[in-house]
């Protein structure tokens, strides 16, 4: 059936596959660069063979933006496909990524419109606006209609996570050497979370379990009564931590929306193995 809109996104929102191709998303791949070899973030290098090899190899990975070329080809392909009349498109935070750039640069070189929005945020609230945007494609909205809404949700929608080491954050540039020396130094867990679109400390606790603790107290105090919307457990390869924190959060809010999700390569290569987090869209 055409759709007068097509959705596009980053592979940094990790959305399961199933789900993307499911709502009939489509998702730009970032670049992992290892070494002398790149790979397309979730098509050329999945998760587990990720993470077995970042435990492995002496040599860490850096990530790139795709490139304009990459987002032309996705639209076109997006616009094509589903016979829509405009495209949709949300990136990550332009603070973390040349990937909104790239984007802008592709729209350009098309003769449909394209809306790209700067989402301010990455990961798992990523996928959630996408959903966002795909819940007003299908009910019928207009995209003026629908970046309007996006625009509404971005300060409702973000992320509480913890990571196992700072290092990866520091190496990516995502986080000062301070709060790193600070932070392996005295053995306290951060909770991090994106304000004003950067990666930054909410607050540091003793323990892993405090951690997981204090990231489901925050949820409560960010809501302060609203509906919770949606809910996921973004996570390094700790599936058993994070299905006991996706019980938990389930049992507590109810969401309409609950996804769990390894943090992809693009990812996990700024925040390593071991990270746990909770996603939330506020309604």
């Amino acid at each position: 059936m055409a759709s007068p809109i097509a959705i596009v996104v980053d592979s940094t929102a990790d959305l399961p596959k199933h789900i993307a191709d499911e709502r009939q998303i489509y998702v730009v791949p970032e670049y992992v660069l290892w070494g002398t070899e790149s790979f397309r973030d979730g098509v050329d290098l999945e998760a587990e063979p990720f993470y077995w090899r970042l435990k492995t190899d002496p040599v860490m990975p850096k990530t790139s933006q795709p490139s304009p070329a990459d987002f032309l080809k996705a639209f076109q392909t997006a616009v094509e496909e589903t016979k829509a009349e405009s495209v949709i498109c949300l990136c990550l935070s332009a603070d973390l990524s040349g990937t909104y750039n790239s984007a802008m640069q592709a729209k350009d070189q098309v003769d449909f419109p394209v809306r790209v929005i700067d989402c301010r945020t990455a990961s798992m609230p990523l996928a959630f606006l996408a959903l966002t945007a795909a819940d007003g494609r299908d009910g019928g909205r207009p995209a003026t209609e629908i970046e309007r809404f996006i625009r509404t949700c971005l300060p409702k929608t973000n992320i509480f996570f913890t990571v196992s080491s700072l290092d990866y954050l520091h190496r990516g540039g995502r986080i000062g050497g301070a709060q790193r020396l600070i932070g392996d130094t005295l053995k306290i867990k951060p909770i991090l979370t994106v304000i004003d679109g950067k990666v930054a400390a909410k607050e540091s606790v003793r323990t892993q379990k405090r951690a997981t603790q204090r990231m489901i107290e925050l949820i409560d105090e960010i809501s302060q009564g609203q509906e919770i919307w949606r809910l996921g457990v973004m996570h390094g390869m700790i599936p058993d931590e994070a299905k006991a924190l996706l019980d938990q959060i389930q049992e507590r809010y109810h969401p309409d929306t609950l996804l769990v999700n390894n943090a992809g390569p693009a990812v996990a290569t700024h925040v390593g193995p071991g990270c746990l987090g909770i996603a939330y869209q506020l309604k």
